[in-house]
């Protein structure tokens, strides 16, 4: 019972209720909502990527190339696109080159282009020092649903003070160069030597 007017206790609290009730849909709710929008914006920008997504039309140079270096292929995913290309012995790896490019349908290309290191290869001293440049190119797509996929593969070489020629390696193929990047071995089998005579030196 209120002792100044008599009504029961109940009615007073009922009103203080009714009070704050009001003031939750005025501006503090206002206020709340705003606070609320803000966090879980904050919290969708922390949320990272799967791995080889990327938006293409935010993504500068360095994110797209990155997002392929940290992808992988179905070959093997137990290391990654960067570590087995950027580490394989048959490659001069210092000079390893990756480049994103888009297609005029604006499909996103990350192109890898490694040094052949010639050394390994069967072939003379005299032959190899004839060749300028022996690359092995590689271009890498991310999917639009997750994962890559490879869109081309194939040499680029160049006898010096001839002209450069280039070598699309078939689907069928690739598998081999890829086991043998990816198991750190020679590419044994595949001829690359052959190809790289029959281009440019004879």
């Amino acid at each position: 019972m209120n002792r100044g007017t008599g009504k029961p206790e109940k009615d007073n609290f009922m009103q203080r209720e009714a009070g704050m009730t009001a003031r939750r849909t005025g501006p503090e709710a206002a206020i709340f909502i705003f606070i609320l929008v803000l966090g879980l914006t904050a919290l969708a920008g922390c949320a990272k990527p799967r791995t080889g997504q990327i938006d293409p039309d935010s993504a500068d140079q360095g994110d797209m190339v990155a997002a392929v270096k940290q992808g992988t292929l179905a070959l093997d995913t137990g290391i990654t696109v960067g570590d087995a290309f950027d580490h394989y012995g048959g490659f001069i790896v210092k000079w390893n080159e990756w480049e994103r490019f888009q297609t005029q349908n604006r499909r996103n290309i990350v192109e890898f282009r490694g040094h052949l290191d010639l050394r390994q290869a069967d072939m003379s001293d005299a032959d190899i020092d004839r060749i300028e440049k022996a690359l092995l190119v590689v271009q890498f797509s991310p999917k639009v649903d997750g994962g890559l996929e490879i869109r081309y593969m194939g040499y680029v070489l160049k006898a010096h003070g001839g002209p450069e020629k280039e070598y699309s390696i078939s689907k069928g193929k690739q598998d081999h160069y890829l086991k043998a990047i990816y198991g750190n071995y020679k590419f044994s089998n595949s001829r690359y030597e052959f190809i790289i005579e029959s281009l440019v030196l004879n």
